[in-house]
């Protein structure tokens, strides 16, 4: 089974402890978590962790997600998938998104008990949506 090491970042505590508990279900999944940009883009940077995926909230208390993927975009040494993860999905804002360079969107609310499997979905390319592997996913 293919591993996968996720770093999630938001800045409100209890969306992050049910994140990385929810994600926690699948054992394919390695979970990190972060509450700022900066740290963040501080993991990413160091050469001592490698992450495969980033789970990046929209609004972070220290920056915006589009501000983090300009980083990223703009730093040939980080290679990375990324998946919004926010309440901000209308169809502009998630056009937004893709733009950008993000693999998905994930809505907010989620459903604790499916997380794991729409992030894996967005990984794995198997989201049918219109777009491709560009899929926004959302709870019932």
């Amino acid at each position: 089974m293919k591993r996968f090491a996720v770093l999630v970042v938001d800045d409100d505590p209890d969306v992050l402890a049910i994140t990385k508990m929810s994600l926690a279900l699948d054992q394919a999944l390695t979970v990190t978590g972060c509450s700022s940009g900066f740290q963040a883009m501080k993991l990413l940077t160091d050469s001592a962790t490698h992450f495969d995926v980033l789970l990046l909230d929209m609004t972070l208390i220290d920056t915006t997600g589009l501000e983090i993927m300009a980083e990223i975009n703009a730093d040939p040494n980080i290679a990375i998938e990324v998946i919004f993860f926010t309440a901000s999905v209308h169809r502009d804002a998630v056009s937004m998104y893709v733009r950008s360079g993000a693999i998905g969107v994930i809505a907010k609310p989620f459903d604790p008990l499916t997380l794991a499997a729409q992030v894996r979905d967005l990984i794995d390319g198997s989201n049918d949506a219109d777009m491709g592997r560009i899929g926004l996913t959302s709870s019932p």
